[in-house]
C-alpha cells in the first residue's frame, strides 16, 4: 500500500510516480497536508495501478480539517479499469493534463468537501462525477471531450468559475435516482461565465430530484437530441439558461422547468416540459423563437415597481419579425398565472407593424378572457422601452398574442407662448414666465434648459418644449420664444434697488444680505457649518456669503449650545474672508464669502450657530 502523505509543496519530475497496488485496504492515500500541494510536473506521469484495479483517496489529512491539492501537470493514467481517485474532505485534484493522459479506466470523483477542477481540456475517456463535492471547469476555453462522461451520481455541483468567456462539457451529463433518495443535481456559473453541455444530458426517472441552476452566469444547452432525461424538476434558480438545441428537449423529455424571478430563459431551441416562468423570457438569440411542447404559465410581478425581475424582453424587427414563444401540442395552454402586472420590454425597438408574441395550438375550451387556450386577456399585458415616437397595443388573433406598434401623433403649435423679461445674470426658469400658447392636443409649455443664464441684453431666442398631457399618443415637439433680457441693477448698492423698493421683513431682509441671491425671488448660497480644531483649542464656524458693499448692512455672529438659554455674541470670535484663503469661487458682485470662528477650550458634544444681519435706513 503506497501512501504520499504530509508532502507540503513536493513536486515531482522526470518520473514515474506509480501509486501500486494495495493488497491491504484497497486504497491509496494522497495526504498534502492542510494547505501544502503535490505537484505532478509536465514532464512526469502519474499512474494509478498496475495490475489490479486501485482506488486513490485524495484529502488534507486525516482528520479531515484544511485543504489539500495535488496538481497533475503531467500525464495522468490508469492501467485497470475500475480504478478511481476521490478527492475527499479538503482534497483538490487540479487536472492540466498532458499529452498521453488518459481517463478510460479511471473514475474521478468528490466526497463532501471535495473539488476537482479543469484547468485544461481534452478528450480523456473515463467518468467525472462530483457526487457530494464540486467539479469544475475552472478556465474559460475548455473543452472536456465527448468520451468523457459527468455523472450525477448522488447529487453535487457543476461548476464553472472563471469570470468570462465559455467552457464546452462534450460528453453526455448523466443524472441518476440517488438510490431512493432526493437529490439535487446543481450546475453553477459564476458571472460573466457559460458553461456549455454540447454533450445533452441522460438518465433520471426519480420524481423527487431535481436539477439547479445557480449563479449569474450562463448554463447553455445545446444537444439537438438524446437529452432524455425524465422525471425530474429543471429549476433555474439564478443566472441564464440558454438552450438553443434544434430538436428533441433540452431539459429532457417532459421535464418541468421552473424560472425563478430575476433568472431568464432565452435561446431558440425547444422544452418539452410544462414552464413556469416567474422570472424573465427571451427568445431567440436577437430574433429567434423558443418553443415549448407542454403548458406555459407567466408569473408576473405583483407590482409595477417590481417588474424588472419578471419583464418579458422581445426584440421587434423589420417585416412584422419579432421574437416568438410558440407553444405547441394538443391543449396546451398559455396560462396566466401570481402577480398583477404581465409587462413587455421591447429593448428599444423602433420598428412599426404587427407583431406575433406568443402563439400556441390549444383546443381546449374558451376560458377566462374569452380565448382558447388562454386564461390572459389583452387587458392584462403592459410594455416598456419601446422606441422613441412610438406606441402600442396588444391584441387577441386567434390563439396569437401581438402587438400593434405604430407612430405617435405629432402635435403642431398653433400659438407660440410668451416669455415675461429678465434681467442680464438671470436664469430663465427662475425669473422669465411662459404664457398663453396652444396646440393642436392639450399640453404644457416649458424652457428646454431652464438654467439657461444669458450674459447680454436685447432678445434672447429660447428654446421651449411642449409636452402634451396624452404622451401615450403624442410626442413632444421644441419651438422658441423670445425673451427681452435688461441690464442688471447693481445687486447690492441698496435694499430698494434689489427688491424693487419692496418693504423690508425679516424674511427679505436676509435674503438681500446672506447668501447672494440676485433678486427677491432668486435662490442664493446656503450657509454652511464646521468644526475643527488647532491645539489646545477647538473650535466651530459658521461659513455664509455676505454683501459687503451696502453700509447699511451689519453682521453679529451668534453662539450657543443650550437653545433653551438662548444665542449669545460673546466669547472669542474671528472672522477669515478673502484676504486669509477663503474661496471666492462664484461669488457674485458686491459679495464676499466670510467664515465666522468661534473659538472654545474644550470639545463641545453641540454647538449653535447663527449669523444675524441688521439693516440700518
Amino acid at each position: 500500500n503506497v501512501a504520499v502523505t504530509g508532502a507540503s509543496n513536493q513536486t515531482f519530475s522526470n518520473l514515474t510516480l506509480l501509486l501500486a497496488d494495495s493488497n491491504l485496504t484497497g486504497q491509496t492515500k494522497i495526504q498534502p497536508g492542510d494547505g501544502g500541494s503535490i505537484i505532478i510536473d509536465s514532464n512526469a506521469k502519474l499512474q494509478i495501478g498496475s495490475t489490479t484495479a486501485q482506488a486513490v483517496i485524495l484529502e488534507a489529512n486525516g482528520s479531515g480539517t484544511g485543504s489539500g491539492a495535488l496538481n497533475v501537470n503531467g500525464v495522468l493514467i490508469a492501467e485497470v479499469s475500475g480504478s478511481t481517485i476521490k478527492a475527499d474532505t479538503g482534497g483538490v485534484l487540479n487536472l492540466n493534463l498532458a499529452a498521453g493522459s488518459s481517463l478510460a479506466n479511471l473514475q474521478l470523483t468528490t466526497g463532501v468537501g471535495g473539488v476537482i477542477n479543469f484547468v485544461g481540456g481534452g478528450d480523456f475517456g473515463g467518468s467525472v462525477n462530483p457526487a457530494a463535492g464540486r467539479v469544475n471547469l475552472a478556465t474559460s476555453g475548455i473543452t472536456v471531450g465527448s468520451t468523457t462522461g459527468f455523472v450525477f451520481s448522488a447529487g453535487g455541483i457543476i461548476g464553472a468559475t472563471y469570470a468570462s468567456g465559455t467552457s464546452t462539457i462534450a460528453g453526455t451529463v448523466t443524472f441518476t435516482t440517488g438510490g431512493g433518495t432526493a437529490r439535487v443535481n446543481t450546475f453553477d456559473v459564476g458571472t460573466g461565465a457559460t458553461l456549455e453541455i454540447s454533450g445533452g444530458t441522460n438518465g433520471g426517472n426519480g420524481t423527487s430530484n431535481s436539477v439547479e441552476k445557480i449563479g449569474n452566469g450562463t448554463l447553455s444547452l445545446t444537444k439537438s437530441t438524446g437529452n432524455a432525461i425524465s422525471g425530474y424538476a429543471f429549476n433555474v434558480l439564478a443566472g441564464t439558461l440558454l438552450v438553443n438545441n434544434t430538436s428533441g428537449s433540452a431539459t429532457g423529455s417532459a421535464v418541468p422547468v421552473n424560472v425563478a424571478s430575476g433568472a431568464t430563459l432565452t435561446g431558440a431551441g425547444r422544452i418539452t416540459g410544462a414552464t413556469t416562468i416567474s422570472g424573465i423570457l427571451a427568445p431567440g438569440n436577437s430574433i429567434g423563437t423558443l418553443r415549448v411542447i407542454n403548458d406555459v404559465t407567466w408569473n408576473g410581478s405583483s407590482l409595477l415597481s417590481g417588474g424588472a425581475t419578471t419583464d418579458w424582453k422581445f426584440e421587434l424587427g423589420a417585416a412584422n419579425a419579432a421574437d416568438l414563444l410558440q407553444i405547441t401540442g394538443a391543449a396546451s395552454e398559455f396560462i396566466k398565472g401570481t402577480g398583477t402586472t404581465f409587462r413587455f420590454d421591447f429593448l428599444g425597438s423602433t420598428a412599426i407593424g404587427t407583431f406575433k408574441l406568443v402563439d400556441w395550438e390549444s383546443t381546449a375550451s374558451l376560458v377566462g378572457g374569452g380565448v382558447a387556450g388562454t386564461s390572459f386577456a389583452a387587458t392584462d399585458f403592459s410594455y416598456t422601452n419601446l422606441g422613441p415616437g412610438l406606441k402600442g397595443s396588444f391584441q387577441f388573433n386567434g390563439s396569437q398574442l401581438e402587438f400593434v406598434s405604430e407612430n405617435k401623433g405629432i402635435p403642431s403649435i398653433t400659438t407660440p407662448p410668451t416669455a415675461s423679461a429678465i434681467k442680464v445674470g438671470q436664469a430663465l426658469g427662475d425669473y422669465s414666465t411662459l404664457t398663453g400658447g396652444a396646440a393642436t392636443t392639450a399640453g404644457t409649455f416649458t424652457f428646454t434648459d431652464s438654467s439657461i443664464v444669458p450674459s447680454t441684453t436685447g432678445n434672447y431666442s429660447a428654446n421651449v418644449t411642449f409636452t402634451p398631457d396624452d404622451l401615450a399618443n403624442y410626442v413632444t415637439v421644441t419651438t422658441t420664444v423670445s425673451v427681452m433680457v435688461n441690464a442688471q441693477t447693481p445687486i447690492g448698492t441698496t435694499f430698494a434697488g434689489w427688491s424693487s423698493s419692496a418693504i423690508p421683513t425679516p424674511e427679505l431682509v436676509a435674503k438681500y444680505a446672506i447668501g447672494g441671491a440676485s433678486g427677491p425671488n432668486a435662490r442664493g448660497e446656503a450657509p454652511t457649518v464646521g468644526r475643527g480644531f488647532i491645539l489646545p483649542n477647538h473650535y466651530t464656524y459658521i461659513e455664509a456669503l455676505v454683501r459687503t458693499d451696502d453700509s447699511q448692512l451689519s453682521f453679529v455672529a451668534e453662539a450657543s449650545t443650550d437653545l433653551s438659554v438662548g444665542f449669545s455674541s460673546t466669547g472669542t470670535w474671528t472672522v477669515e474672508g478673502a484676504a486669509l484663503g477663503v474661496s471666492q469661487v462664484d461669488v457674485p458682485p458686491g459679495c464676499e464669502r466670510k467664515k465666522f470662528i468661534y473659538w472654545h477650550g474644550i470639545a463641545q458634544n453641540k454647538m449653535f450657530l447663527r449669523l444675524n444681519s441688521t439693516l440700518t435706513p
